[in-house]
């Protein structure tokens, strides 16, 4: 079991497979009380680890009240539909997701593509690229219940502050519990263990402003704990890491290169 804080879990074995290469990702579950909020669903067919992991706790799926969707990209919200219908969960996300989500409007165009797989180091063909790739990230509509915005905060570990990101996609969030020194980043970063790494240019609409955003979030906001979806939790000081980290990056001129270290400060 991955209990990272008391009440707050990263649920274990849920991968992505990126053209052959498996990819971990990171849903959380928050237990409180006896009431189970699930931050992300992962890719499709997610819904197995969750399950196994949710009753290893000693849970069942329906215990599950709430899923805060992050944003519509498809490592996020593959089993959402399948998670949904085995929950009836209350499914959350920001209300410039929802169309999306709903199935209403079109994804917008992602910056993903072979030649952006190749920087990654996952050879790829134009032709596996659409037999692999394009079906895969085009998870089934689903229904949103609870519209959220900047600034909401949810009845979760004592207040749990929905932030927005406008950079990574249109409707993008963080949640911060400030009672909790807890930052759920969701793809605001992603940490290996060793090294921070920015949001990825070729999974996110403006990379520059992805980072101003986080930028903004270390500067003005104090927690000793951050969880991102891709990746380990940094634990410990975790926003000064971060704005250590950010405080040689320029993102007026450009976007961050694919995979760029962040410098240290």
């Amino acid at each position: 079991m991955a209990e990272v804080l008391p009440g707050i879990h990263t649920v274990d074995g849920v991968t992505l497979d990126l053209a052959g290469a498996e990819v971990h990702v990171h849903p959380v579950l928050i237990v409180e009380d006896g009431h189970l909020t699930l931050i992300d669903a992962g890719p499709a067919g997610s819904e197995r680890p969750i399950r196994a992991y949710v009753e290893g706790l000693g849970y069942s799926l329906r215990d599950i009240e709430r899923i805060i969707v992050t944003h519509h990209h498809s490592d996020h919200t593959g089993a959402l539909a399948r998670l949904a219908a085995e929950t009836d969960a209350a499914i959350a996300a920001h209300t410039a997701e929802i169309p999306i989500l709903e199935g209403r409007v079109a994804e917008p165009a992602a910056p993903l593509s072979p030649e952006g797989l190749r920087t990654m180091g996952i050879p790829i063909t134009r032709a596996q690229y659409a037999a692999r790739i394009g079906a895969a990230f085009d998870p089934p509509a689903v229904k949103v219940a609870e519209e959220l915005e900047g600034g909401n905060t949810l009845p979760l570990l004592g207040g749990l502050q929905v932030l927005h990101d406008t950079g990574h996609s249109p409707g993008h969030i963080a949640l911060l519990a400030p009672a909790r020194g807890t930052l759920f980043a969701a793809d605001l970063f992603a940490y290996d263990g060793r090294e921070v790494l920015i949001p990825l240019p070729i999974f996110t609409q403006d990379a520059g402003q992805a980072v101003q955003t986080l930028r903004a979030i270390v500067e003005t906001c104090d927690f000793d704990a951050a969880i991102p979806y891709h990746g380990v939790p940094l634990i410990g000081h975790a926003a000064e890491k971060l704005r250590r980290e950010l405080s040689g990056v320029k993102v007026s001129v450009g976007h961050p290169l694919p995979g760029q270290v962040l410098p240290g400060g």
